[in-house]
């Protein structure tokens, strides 16, 4: 609890010196991002649901053992098989350097983009933190570099670059197959941008994804039938039927609901309207995990775009007293949800760096 405790006290009392023009924006960022690196990059492969031990590690040494015939045979993401392939051919069996520095793609990329457009850093991270995506980063090490690289095309897009976003999403893809649907966002962009379609709009996509999830739960399994059927990688899918619930949806819905509360009789620019398809895109998907926990997985290469929103929307707020009271509230907020709900569901506690023992397990 003491070293997450930590990087709350970083985000917020390192930005004291940054509103008083005693640092930069650049120093700070960089300096919550190196925070936020080592503790993700140092952790113990059992923090963070057992995944980067039970999954990853695993693999890093079937494949450092069985040569690159064996990340070839993995028959998915091969880029990310053939990372860690070279990671072992030049590190050797390092599991601990292995985890450290694939932990630093997600965390770098986050910390530009923050740095590059966020209005408001401090509370850019709190959401990044606060939310399931730093915790995410613990567990799921294909997805969150493919993540870090949808980040990376944003940046591409925004400057209309399109050749290198599409390049990013196709990289992307190989470290992990989720990534591709980003490819969606253009198509979207352009039908609201070509035919002035109000922004108001955009709440078709909650109520189209609630109203899937809710009403179409069939033929959404069929689906994932048909993609198991297709793609083994899917079958567990169907095996196992796992499920989440209706609480991240309800976060972002919130979140898109306060946005155009906050938006209302303001201009939309090209880059706010941006935002605000993806975010809502991510709001679409999150409720269909009511049939498939992976659709909530879905919604993260979408949602995590709300580090940039939200402080978007609130430096539109003209009065600085209410400016700073929403602030506030949101940093209690999202911090209480962290410490009360995401900590312990995400399995972040307790914390232990790599080099002392976990708790109570015992290993195969």
């Amino acid at each position: 609890m003491l070293y997450f405790a930590f990087i709350y006290l970083v985000i917020i009392l390192g930005y004291i010196p940054v509103k008083a023009n005693i640092i930069n924006k650049k120093i700070y960022c960089i300096f919550v991002g190196v925070t936020l690196f080592l503790i993700l990059g140092l952790r113990h492969p059992l923090v963070g649901q057992g995944d980067t031990y039970n999954v990853y590690l695993s693999n890093f040494t079937d494949i450092y053992l069985g040569g690159i015939s064996v990340a070839f045979n993995q028959d998915k993401d091969i880029l990310f098989q053939l990372a860690t392939y070279f990671f072992g051919e030049t590190f050797e069996l390092n599991t601990h350097l292995y985890v450290f520095i694939f932990s630093l793609p997600s965390i770098y990329f986050v910390t530009k983009l923050i740095y590059l457009y966020s209005k408001m850093p401090m509370l850019s991270f709190i959401v990044f933190s606060s939310l399931h995506f730093y915790g995410f980063a613990f567990s799921a090490m294909r997805q969150i570099n493919a993540m870090a690289l949808l980040l990376l095309s944003y940046t591409f897009f925004k400057k209309k670059k399109y050749f290198k976003f599409f390049l990013c999403i196709v990289i992307a893809s190989l470290f992990h197959q989720v990534a591709i649907v980003f490819a969606i966002v253009p198509i979207f962009q352009f039908i609201f941008e070509r035919f002035k379609i109000n922004k108001i709009y955009l709440f078709m996509f909650p109520v189209l994804g609630l109203i899937s999830s809710l009403l179409l739960k069939d033929w959404l399994r069929n689906f994932i039938n048909v993609i198991a059927s297709i793609e083994d990688r899917y079958t567990h899918m169907v095996e196992q039927n796992q499920t989440t619930n209706l609480t991240s949806f309800f976060i972002y819905l919130v979140i898109l609901i306060f946005s155009f509360i906050t938006l209302k009789n303001k201009g939309q620019d090209r880059s706010l309207l941006l935002l605000l398809i993806i975010t809502s895109i991510g709001t679409f998907f999150a409720p269909m995990s009511l049939v498939a926990r992976e659709f909530g997985r879905v919604a993260y290469c979408f949602s995590i775009f709300n580090i940039l929103l939200i402080p978007r929307v609130v430096s539109t707020i003209h009065s600085g007293k209410l400016r700073f009271l929403t602030i506030l509230f949101l940093v209690i907020i999202f911090s209480l949800y962290f410490f009360n709900n995401m900590i312990e569901n995400m399995e972040l506690i307790p914390y232990v760096p790599y080099w002392e023992t976990y708790p109570n397990y015992i290993f195969n």
